[in-house]
């Protein structure tokens, strides 16, 4: 995983795209990885002038763009080989406009797989719920409700992953 974020945090400044850097990573991942080991990321370029980003992932989960005029919360694609897996992957680009006041909401899988002592996942229709349901909020609030929603959803069971979100405004 530290390789995998080594080799990010070097290729980024190097390409203008995502596709680009995902795909020198994974070779780079797959040449040096032992067999199995593999790791899930999204990259997004923010391109505040155009009013737009783009977007690539190896296999991470959905993101979510969430639409402040209309409340609706967007799935963003975790489509894309994680990295590691194959030598020569392609990965495909998407270019998402967005509008001033947008969220967009970024998080690991530990949000959506936390489970409760039935083993029942939260899952992404729930986060979306939550997230739909709390449009107006600000990005803090917005992280303090899904992660007190989490909490109570495991209602004391240890979590089994990590739980990493990002909000931003755009």
């Amino acid at each position: 995983m530290e390789y995998s974020k080594t080799l990010l945090a070097g290729q980024i400044p190097r390409n203008l795209d995502p596709v680009t850097t995902l795909t020198r990573v994974n070779q780079e991942v797959f040449r040096k990885s032992k067999l199995g080991i593999f790791v899930t990321c999204m990259l997004i370029q923010l391109e505040r002038e155009f009013g737009r980003f783009r977007m690539a992932s190896a296999g991470h989960n959905h993101q979510i763009l969430l639409r402040q005029d209309t409340g609706t919360a967007e799935s963003l694609s975790g489509r894309g080989t994680p990295l590691g897996v194959f030598d020569n992957c392609e990965y495909l680009e998407k270019i998402v406009e967005y509008r001033p006041g947008d969220i967009l909401i970024l998080y690991t899988d530990g949000i959506t797989e936390a489970h409760n002592s039935s083993y029942e996942e939260f899952g992404e229709e729930r986060l979306f719920e939550i997230v739909q349901k709390s449009h107006a909020s600000s990005p803090r609030q917005l992280i303090d409700v899904i992660f007190s929603e989490v909490m109570k959803f495991q209602a004391g069971v240890e979590a089994s992953d990590d739980a990493t979100m990002m909000v931003i405004k755009l």
